[in-house]
């Protein structure tokens, strides 16, 4: 089961498919040969049985047409020799057939003995009769043929009757071979099946659990992501396209969610004051944007307290000449920390936005595209549709021409069997089977005609549910241009939120940029600072607060 497993989806597909393909065409295979079979062997029986019974029929029938002849010879003389040398002749050729029929008896295993000897000893009979009416003995040849030859025609009869009865006997049981030989194949082929379907059940549940669930497990680890859900964890491992997928999924999960937890690490350090926190895990793709603010909002606070705290130092040293400044400085100060916390704030916010439209974008873009070709190709599908629909119209209105025509030869058979009905009358009792006939014709071709008119009635049926499905696809097919041309409208919307999610990115580098003027107006508080020394006096206890507020701060 594991190396299954480690098979690609394709190679699971084709498998189950093959080993389905290769069920059906072994029960086809083996349904076929035992039919072949039994047709060889019906033919076979067909054609040696009754031909051997036939051939037997016929040798009785030579012979009585011989001893027939033979007995003329008695009741009409003339022309004695000419008929002698006609019956001898007839005797020979029956001989040769009698040979030849003997063998094939014999060929299919049938004791021909009796029949072969009966025979043997009436051509004997025979011949000595003709040599008696040859030689004028009319008396003696009289009585072998009443003594001698009529009671072996008869024993020969009976032998071939016989022989008739067992070739019956034998062809019925040949019968009853083959049908039990079908049975048994029916037999074989049903439980052929059954473990055929057993195996396609078996396959089905072995693909159901390899691709259906882990597809599953997909979709719904996406869903829980889709919800901002970083908790959820993918436990589908394999080899196949499907377990790449998941190990790609689970690195995602863990990358993003060690990227979130770190971004929100530090965001809470720096809100509580500490500014010597950094990114603690590798970011990446769009990520590295939350680095660099990160980094930048650590760096420029962190220079920003160490020289506030130079300039307190120095406003503690000359409170008196530098209170202006020190004031001054102080409204910059928190000046700075507003712009610095709305740059914060409004940095997040865009970076966050930013990111979800790429995703939003990039997702709606994709089932755009899907969803216009899919719609394409149903449109597509509808023109063919409705082609088979006029196709079928066509075919049916050919098949009602049809049964016109059949009902028209209804008729006339039907007149047909009227008046032959009426010559069957005028001929009698004679014509008394030929009038049954006419009769059966005639009910026959009334009843071809009613059934011709069933026909048509639904073909007519069936022409107006072909019309009605073609005006309904015509719709849906019009139905279907109209959501292409709303997929397309839908297309532009989405190459237009692109063009947005670009000017996102633009204000954000703005908002960077205005991170250096902040910079700069620091550096403007410190030459305020240096020209303000001479009132440090006014701003002495202002530089006191200042320094402890500023002590809260870890740089």
């Amino acid at each position: 089961m594991n190396k299954l497993n480690d098979w690609s989806v394709g190679k699971k597909w084709i498998s189950s498919n093959v080993m389905i393909g290769v069920i059906a065409i072994s029960v086809i295979m083996l349904l076929m040969n035992g039919l072949y079979s039994a047709k060889i062997n019906f033919e076979d029986f067909i054609e040696h049985s009754y031909a051997l019974e036939n051939e037997i029929k016929d040798s009785t029938i030579t012979i009585l047409s011989i001893a027939k002849a033979v007995s003329n010879l008695d009741i009409d003389p003339s022309n004695l020799d000419s008929k002698v040398a006609e019956i001898g002749s007839m005797a020979q050729d029956f001989e040769k057939e009698f040979t030849v029929l003997i063998k094939n008896l014999s060929s299919h295993g049938i004791d021909v003995s009796t029949y072969e000897t009966d025979v043997r000893n009436w051509l004997e009979i025979g011949t000595d009769i003709l040599g008696d009416f040859s030689a004028g003995r009319f008396e003696q040849a009289k009585y072998k043929i009443i003594n001698n030859c009529t009671p072996n025609v008869l024993q020969i009869i009976d032998t071939a009757q016989d022989l008739t009865n067992y070739l019956s006997t034998t062809a019925q049981a040949d019968i009853e071979k083959n049908l039990k030989a079908n049975d048994n194949m029916i037999i074989v082929s049903l439980i052929t099946i059954i473990c055929g379907t057993i195996i396609s059940l078996i396959v089905s549940r072995v693909l159901r659990n390899s691709v259906i669930m882990p597809l599953h497990k997909i979709r719904d680890t996406i869903a829980e992501l889709e919800k901002g859900n970083f908790d959820v964890w993918i436990d589908y491992e394999s080899a196949d396209e499907l377990g790449v997928v998941s190990q790609n999924l689970r690195d995602m999960i863990k990358s993003t969610g060690n990227i979130l937890n770190d971004v929100s690490t530090n965001l809470e350090s720096i809100a509580n004051g500490d500014l010597t926190t950094h990114p603690s895990v590798e970011y990446k793709g769009i990520f590295n944007m939350m680095k660099t603010s990160i980094n930048q909002i650590n760096t420029q606070m962190g220079d920003m307290i160490n020289q506030i705290k130079a300039n307190g130092n120095k406003l503690s040293n000359g409170a008196e000449r530098i209170a202006e400044g020190s004031t001054i400085i102080s409204q910059k100060v928190e000046q700075q920390e507003t712009i610095i916390n709305g740059f914060i704030e409004s940095t997040d916010r865009i970076t966050k936005n930013t990111n979800e439209n790429i995703k939003h974008v990039e997702v709606t873009t994709k089932s755009t595209r899907v969803t216009k070709d899919k719609v394409e190709y149903s449109s597509e599908m509808m023109g063919k549709m409705l082609e088979a629909i006029k196709d079928i119209s066509t075919s049916s209105q050919s098949v009602s021409q049809i049964t016109k025509i059949i009902q028209d030869i209804a008729s006339q058979t039907n007149l047909l069997a009227l008046n032959a009905a009426i010559e069957a009358a005028r001929a009698g009792e004679s014509g008394k089977g030929f009038a049954v006939v006419a009769n059966e014709i005639r009910d026959l071709a009334t009843k071809s005609s009613e059934t011709v008119s069933e026909i048509d009635t639904v073909i007519q049926q069936s022409l107006y549910s072909v019309e009605q499905g073609e005006k309904h696809v015509e719709v849906t097919a019009t139905v279907l241009e109209e959501i292409a041309q709303s997929i397309d409208e839908t297309s532009k919307l989405t190459t237009q939120q692109e063009e947005n999610t670009e000017v996102q990115k633009v204000l954000l580098q703005e908002l960077i940029d205005n991170s250096h003027m902040l910079k700069q107006a620091i550096s403007e508080n410190a030459s305020i600072f240096r020209n303000t020394a001479n009132v440090g006096q006014e701003i002495a206890a202002q530089s006191e607060m200042l320094t402890n507020q500023i002590s809260k701060f870890k740089v």
